[in-house]
């Protein structure tokens, strides 16, 4: 059997995971065992899921650098240091926008990466990779916000988008603001998410559900452990249809279970549970839950059912992440390759089955599967009516 043909998915959830580093060594020495330990493989996946200085400081918080090849130890340490210094620069840019909200007596709530700066979550400044600073700003702040970041040079991305019918489905943020010369990026957002995942998790909600903290000096908020799990989940799962595309990313689920790891004993778990289940997502929920179990050891809450299907979906996911790296082997043999071919039929068969009701639910994401203005107004057309349709 190839070296590579390990599950580079599996190894490397088990390595992000903020739990049993006593699994992960014996687990290890299984692999190299049986010449499944390809790095290259790992490091590739590692990459592809942006979590690559995650999983250099997973490496040093488990003491595991030292079964690392030298050269990529030396590779994930520049990478790293590179990230602390860019995250330095997103919370020092954070911390001036914080600055200027309190000047203008604007309320904001933190959401995703830019929380972390607030509570240390992974325990160094370089594990996180950020792509951008996402705030919540109070109903009607917004604009005025974005004009102060226009005037201190932030340079907004020109979006296009559809008409739409229903504030529901617009997006839940203004254009993203850069800021020269630097990786800043910042999006002030007006909701928290949108579609089906802004139905569970909508504006109000998440404002009710925030805890005040401060930052550089400046105060602001972010959601409490319970909500900030659930924002974990409906964006892991919902924003981009990952769970039907079997594409759940590796970034968010380390997250999650960071989250569950830092705060598991003010998570209420009932209402995580429920909020999806109000919606239409409980089978997603399940499958999430189940991932972050199965391959990052957290433990099962109390009082949350099994959905019957979980099981299915998680390895259905796990094994999408896994075939990811072996279709990069050319040495797999055509036994081998029928098998990832098969793997890929399923994958897509069960895309193409679910894709249907996930449109409904999210009119927003349906440009190039059908018209777009005939999806919005039939649901107005629907919702005039007075009917509840599509989880919500």
């Amino acid at each position: 059997m190839s070296s590579s043909m390990g599950k580079s998915y599996t190894l490397l959830a088990h390595f992000l995971s903020p739990y049993r580093p006593g699994e992960l060594v014996e687990t290890l020495r299984e692999y190299d065992r049986k010449g499944r330990l390809d790095w290259k493989l790992v490091l590739y996946q590692a990459n592809l899921s942006f979590c690559t200085p995650l999983w250099y400081s997973r490496l040093r918080q488990k003491g595991l650098l030292d079964e690392l090849p030298e050269d990529l130890q030396e590779y994930l340490q520049v990478l790293h240091q590179a990230n602390v210094e860019r995250n330095e620069a997103f919370q020092a840019s954070l911390v001036e926008i914080l600055s200027s909200l309190q000047d203008m007596r604007i309320h904001s709530v933190l959401l995703k990466g830019a929380a972390t700066f607030c509570d240390g979550l992974y325990g160094s400044s370089g594990a996180r990779l950020m792509g951008d600073v996402d705030i919540l700003i109070e109903p009607g702040g917004a604009e005025r916000v974005q004009e102060v970041l226009i005037r201190s040079g932030y340079v907004p991305v020109p979006t296009t988008r559809a008409d739409t019918y229903s504030p529901e489905y617009l997006p839940q943020h203004l254009p993203r603001m850069l800021k020269p010369h630097s990786p800043v990026a910042v999006e002030i957002h007006v909701r928290v998410e949108r579609g089906q995942a802004g139905r569970i998790l909508p504006a109000g909600l998440a404002w009710a559900n925030s805890q005040k903290v401060v930052l550089g000096g400046y105060h602001t908020a972010v959601l409490s452990p319970t909500y900030r799990l659930l924002h974990n989940t409906v964006h892991g799962l919902l924003s981009q249809r990952e769970f039907i595309q079997s594409n759940i990313s590796l970034l968010q689920l380390a997250e999650f279970a960071e989250l569950v790891s830092t705060y598991e004993n003010e998570i209420d778990w009932g209402e995580w549970h429920r909020r999806g289940a109000e919606h239409g997502a409980a089978r997603e929920f399940g499958a999430y839950l189940t991932l972050a179990c199965n391959l990052m050891g957290v433990p099962w809450p109390d009082g949350v059912r099994k959905h019957r299907l979980a099981r299915i979906d998680a390895a259905r996911i796990e094994m999408a992440g896994n075939r990811v790296g072996k279709l990069r082997d050319r040495t797999v043999s055509m036994k081998g390759r029928l098998g990832e071919a098969l793997a890929g039929w399923f994958v897509n068969f069960f895309y193409n089955l679910c894709r249907p009701l996930w449109v409904w639910r999210n009119v927003c994401h349906v440009e190039g599967n059908i018209p777009l203005s005939i999806g919005m107004m039939l649901k107005k057309l629907w919702s005039n009516l007075g009917l509840r349709v599509g989880g919500r």
